[in-house]
């Protein structure tokens, strides 16, 4: 009887609670709460939260730097297929022109309304036979003097040069060296990550 009383009360204990010299019973489910809110208390420190600030930061530069680029190349891209398209216009205007090069404002319209909506380009064809400002066409024949790049302030300006190759230079500019009359080359510009500069091309049609 004794040993059965001593094993009941073992397990008395172990259901209730432990008792640590100097303690009454704790019951097990109090413990267990106390610990419980012993570790929620617990938050981030001071470190950690500037750690935290720091890489948002520097993620949100990096996509700020990004961003920019992107579209700058996305429109460059478009300024390419656009001035193709042009090329092409021009080409069929010479076959169907018996390759007499496009020399006025009519001839400039032509050429435009062949090349279709383009996508990138607004092509203001009010002077297209003068650039005096962005996106507008100009036509100008290479004569004894070479046509120069155009100018690194103007976006979205094409100038089709009649009797002209690109130069060998690869800077942008054009020349009747070389050329003949069935010749034609295309000036245009590209955006740079500079302010509000360009890079210029030129594209032999």
């Amino acid at each position: 009887m004794g040993l059965c009383a001593s094993t009941k009360e073992r397990t008395v204990a172990r259901s209730i609670g432990a008792n640590k010299p100097g303690q009454g019973f704790i019951p097990l489910e109090a413990s267990q709460s106390r610990a419980g809110v012993g570790k929620s208390l617990k938050g981030f420190t001071i470190i950690e939260v500037l750690i935290v600030l720091a890489i948002a930061g520097l993620i949100i530069l990096i996509v700020l730097l990004a961003v920019p680029a992107l579209q700058r190349g996305n429109r460059n891209s478009s300024r390419k297929k656009d001035v193709t398209r042009l090329a092409g216009a021009v080409t069929n205007f010479l076959a169907n022109k018996n390759y007499t090069p496009p020399s006025t404002t009519a001839d400039a319209y032509t050429i435009l309304i062949d090349a279709g909506k383009l996508g990138q380009y607004n092509l203001a064809a009010a002077s297209p036979v003068s650039m005096a400002a962005n996106n507008q066409l100009s036509i100008v024949a290479a004569g004894s003097g070479t046509p120069a790049a155009l100018s690194t302030g103007l976006i979205d300006a094409v100038q089709i040069v009649t009797s002209g190759v690109c130069s060998s230079s690869q800077d942008g500019s054009a020349t009747n060296v070389g050329a003949n009359s069935h010749s034609i080359a295309i000036q245009y510009t590209l955006e740079t990550g500079t302010g509000n500069t360009s890079q210029p091309i030129c594209q032999n049609s």
